[in-house]
């Protein structure tokens, strides 16, 4: 038995491959690129130019910098890598999301108060 997965790209199905255009995201995958949107429902990866949309559930594991969070917590631009499955409603699921945000380097509450200009 063969399955297709449907988006708003054309899929070809043959035998139990399912080969896909650009836009589609396939179950079984693992797709790595920046965040584009999270909610508690979904999240939507930017993987190159095209934007691919998981299902979150309760099954799904999600990361931030190594740590159990919620997709709420994410946020744009985070690096991040879902690992997808097919669900049985044929929604691709994201079994596990691994984000990862860059940490900004404290500041330390100096103010210059000085002028830019060269020394002459």
């Amino acid at each position: 038995m063969s399955s297709t997965l449907h988006c708003c790209r054309s899929v070809v199905t043959f035998g139990h491959m399912v080969v896909a255009t650009a836009g589609l995201a396939i179950a079984g995958q693992t797709y790595m690129g920046t965040l584009h949107s999270a909610t508690e429902n979904q999240v939507v990866l930017m993987v190159g130019t095209e934007l691919l949309t998981f299902q979150i559930t309760k099954d799904t594991a999600i990361t931030l910098n190594g740590k159990p969070a919620k997709a709420t917590e994410l946020k744009a631009e985070d690096a991040t890598s879902v690992e997808s499955v097919k669900s049985d409603d044929g929604s691709v699921q994201a079994m596990f999301v691994k984000a990862t945000r860059k940490v900004s380097a404290p500041t330390t509450g100096a103010v210059f108060r000085g002028s830019l200009s060269p020394h002459r």
